[in-house]
């Protein structure tokens, strides 16, 4: 029963992509399914060449994908979708580098967690001001990562690069050395993990978003 109702939820998932026609949807997409198919071919291989039904689906998903990001046009034209604003990452690379402007503690620390606001209007293009988006006050940079950059710097971007890595060799080691056997959920586990990473350094976060991450 479990394992129909969470089959119900990925076509509602996969039905909601389509609908949005998200572009970092579909890349996040591509990035997990890429390593689905790794560790399908590699059950595969384990079972002497008898590919299951995870390996072609995985394969499907990343032929999927690879359509969709190169086709850009929308699904539906009767479906309006609210356009998202965010600074480029250029402009948020020069928010960065107005706070290492400031010193070397922030240099080492930046400004602090919750103040991109702040600096983006401290250190903002001037030639924004000339443009619709001159009163907008942006929380975040064009990406969870490096709105980081800009507000942690070098050791709150390094401690958060050593969290990722350890967290992504650890599930990795589990997954290799012992398989999933019957069970999916380690792997499961693993390519949520993976969409996180992927969507935190293409997308803006949330509190949603970071605290699933961490947990």
């Amino acid at each position: 029963l479990v394992s129909y109702f969470l089959s119900l939820a990925s076509l509602l998932f996969l039905l909601n992509l389509f609908l949005i026609n998200f572009l970092t949807s579909w890349i996040v997409l591509l990035g997990v399914s890429i390593f689905l198919f790794g560790f399908a071919f590699k059950n595969a291989r384990a079972q002497g060449g008898a590919f299951d039904a995870r390996y072609w689906i995985a394969l499907l998903f990343v032929a999927l994908s690879i359509v969709m990001i190169m086709m850009r046009s929308p699904i539906i034209e009767s479906i309006a979708i609210p356009a998202e604003v965010a600074p480029s990452f250029r402009a948020t690379i020069g928010i960065a580098r107005g706070v290492l402007s400031e010193g070397w503690k922030q240099i080492l620390f930046g400004n602090g967690p919750g103040l991109f606001e702040l600096d983006w209007a401290k250190y903002k293009d001037p030639a924004i001001n000339q443009t619709v988006f001159w009163g907008v006050r942006f929380i975040q940079g064009s990406s969870w990562f490096s709105t980081l950059i800009s507000t942690f710097w070098i050791l709150g971007t390094l401690g958060f690069l050593l969290f990722l890595a350890v967290a992504f060799f650890s599930f990795l080691r589990v997954i290799l050395a012992y398989g999933t056997g019957e069970s999916s959920l380690p792997t499961g586990l693993f390519l949520a993990f993976v969409s996180l990473l992927l969507s935190f350094f293409l997308y803006p976060g949330n509190y949603t978003s970071v605290l699933l991450l961490f947990l």
